[in-house]
């Protein structure tokens, strides 16, 4: 399906590829070319950002999880 989400929260960000972690650092979109070429065509590309409520919960973990279904879906807006 080839489906491309990126998760920020405060100062950290993810991008997801049908459901599994790609990339993350402080700033994820200087790797989005990698993927575009690694993948070459995209059904559906989102951004989603964390709530407050996720933000605490990230700090909490100290990194994103390696599947997107990982992230409560109540922390994404």
């Amino acid at each position: 399906m080839n489906e491309i989400v990126i998760v920020s929260g405060d100062d950290w960000e993810g991008i997801y590829v049908d459901g599994g972690l790609e990339y993350e650092d402080h700033e994820v979109y200087q790797y989005l070319p990698d993927v575009i070429c690694d993948y070459k065509t995209f059904e559906s590309c989102e951004e989603k950002h964390l709530n407050s409520e996720g933000i605490e919960w990230l700090e909490l973990h100290g990194r994103l999880p390696q599947k997107l279904s990982e992230v409560p879906a109540e922390y994404l807006r």
